[in-house]
Formats: C-alpha cells, structure tokens, sequence
C-alpha cells in the first residue's frame, strides 16, 4: 500500500489558492460533503469556461467513438480514489473505461525488448497501477490507468484529481505496455503515460525510473531546434497554447504540478527552453521545449529510491 504524504494542502485548499475567482467556501461537515463537492465541481466548470479550458471540443481533437459502461469493479471497491474527484458512485456509472488491466498486463514483462529485460526486472517491483479518472475531449468521464514509481502513486492521485476539477481534457491514460512499449505509438494516440522502458545516451531515462509523466504528448510535443533545424515529437505536431488540452507556462494545469503538493514540486520540460524559468528547479537546454513532460524536480528528486543501475 501506497503511504501518501505528510505535508500536502487539501486540493480544495489549494483551489481556493490558486483559483480565487471561485471564490470556493470549504465546510466541515461531512453531511454536506457530496453537496460541496458538486457545488466546487460546478464552480470549476464555470471557472474552465472563462479560461477556455472547458469550450467545445476542436475539430483537430476528435474521440473515436466509444462505448460508456459502469466503472470497474476493483475501481468501485477503492472508493477513496473517486471521492477525491468528487465524484459519487452513479457519476461512475455510465463512463468510458479505456483501461482496466491487472497489473501484470499493465506493466507487460513480455513486451519489453530483450536488451532492457534485466533493468525492467530491477525496476519492477517499485512499480505500481494507479487509477486515473478524467475528463475526455468528447466531454464525458474516462477511466484509465498509470503505470508510475511507487514513490509517485500518491502524488498522481491527487494531481489527476485536480486536472479533472479544472475539467483539463484528456485523451486517454493507458499504460505504453499496450503500444508495445513503441513510444511514438502512444504519443501520436496522444495517449498520456508515464513508465518505459527506454534510455538516454545508453542510461535509463526518467521514464524508466517510472517518475516522468507526459501529459497529451501529441498537443504538447517535444521542439528543438538545433543549428536551425527544429525537430518536432511526435512527428506532425504542432503546439497550440489556444487549443484545449495544451498546457501553457502558468497556466492552471501547470501551476496545479507545481504547486499543490508541498516540498514536491513537479517540473516542466516545457520550461527548459527558459533560462528564467522557476529557478532553481529547472535546468536550461538552449532552444529544447518538452511540453508535454513532468517530473520530479530538484528538491526531492535525489530522494526516490532506485535499484543498482538506476
């Protein structure tokens, strides 16, 4: 079982915080508890409207379509993960479930190339399933799951739960184990994942630690540019801060990873571009914007706990 942590804000606190034009009153009574969850819910929507973050879907952003069911059961069975969304049990009754594995088939041992199957073993036993509810671009609630660092399952909870109140769409959270660990093929689904087994410059990348999350990789792709040549990830993306579901410097999805969780903060690859940006937390790569990814950033980055190799 996952420990959450000590020193975190209420998301409602940090609502109140970082968004006060919602001007959102927190009671006590657990009487009214449901009552105050949809009356923050409704605020929020109210609040996404004004900062286009809950407009109509973009053509360039369409659902396949889908087939809206009942919520899995062994989701149904943890209900203190869809009350922190705010959400009661007849919410989740009619909802798009667009993964519901075990954690075998989530974290897929057998699609791991061979030359990473020895690291993916180390690794493995830090890693951990988390639910993920969210709004989707077709403006209905979608079940998904993230394969993520056990250090990092708490934290993942409480972020998505916020994304989901700023009513941020999301196209679909489904472990890269179902793209066969092909990392282009989750990014041009604009599939939003975080574990995998890959390497950088022959070292195992913040992805394969299974602390590194990207975010609508296909809105929020990866551009550099180097010796006037700009590469974009994945390829034909293009990055649109008007679009729904891009996220932008100080935006509120942005501000939400930065800040709501005390002593652990989440940086943004799409500041690395920005010398000035967040010091000191950030590191600066001339002309390098990864907009879609997060991770942990200085101040506790040093303190998740990795086997040898790592």
């Amino acid at each position: 079982m996952i420990e959450r942590a000590d020193n975190v804000v209420s998301l409602h606190d940090w609502l109140q915080q970082i968004i006060p034009l919602a001007r959102i009153k927190i009671k006590k009574s657990r009487r009214k508890k449901v009552d105050l969850h949809l009356k923050l819910v409704r605020a929020l929507l109210a609040l996404g409207l004004m900062l286009g973050l809950a407009g109509p879907a973009m053509a360039t952003q369409q659902e396949p379509s889908v087939t809206v069911t009942s919520a899995p059961a062994r989701l149904m069975q943890q209900p203190g993960i869809w009350q922190s969304y705010g959400l009661t049990a007849k919410q989740l009754s009619s909802v798009v479930v667009d993964s519901n594995l075990t954690d075998d088939q989530a974290i897929g041992d057998s699609v791991v190339p061979p030359e990473d199957q020895a690291l993916h073993a180390a690794i493995r036993p830090y890693l951990r399933v988390v639910w993920v509810i969210h709004w989707g671009f077709d403006d209905r609630i979608h079940v998904g799951q993230l394969v993520v660092h056990q250090a990092l399952a708490g934290d993942m909870q409480r972020i998505f739960a916020g994304m989901f109140l700023l009513r941020f769409p999301i196209t679909s959270v489904i472990p890269e184990s179902q793209f066969g660990y092909v990392d282009d093929r989750s990014m041009l689904a604009n599939n939003t994942s975080s574990y995998r087994p890959d390497r950088i410059n022959g070292h195992p990348s913040d992805h394969f630690r299974g602390i590194a999350i990207d975010v609508n990789p296909r809105l929020n792709p990866m551009i550099v540019t180097q010796d006037g040549v700009t590469t974009v990830d994945p390829p034909g993306a293009t990055y649109n801060p008007a679009v729904r579901g891009t996220i932008v410097k100080n935006d509120p999805v942005h501000r939400l990873w930065k800040t709501l969780l005390p002593g652990r903060a989440y940086g943004w690859g799409g500041n690395w571009g920005d010398p000035a940006a967040d010091p000191p937390y950030e590191f600066y790569m001339k002309d390098y914007f990864d907009y879609q990814h997060f991770y942990p950033n200085d101040s506790w980055y040093d303190s998740v706990p990795l086997p040898a190799g790592f």
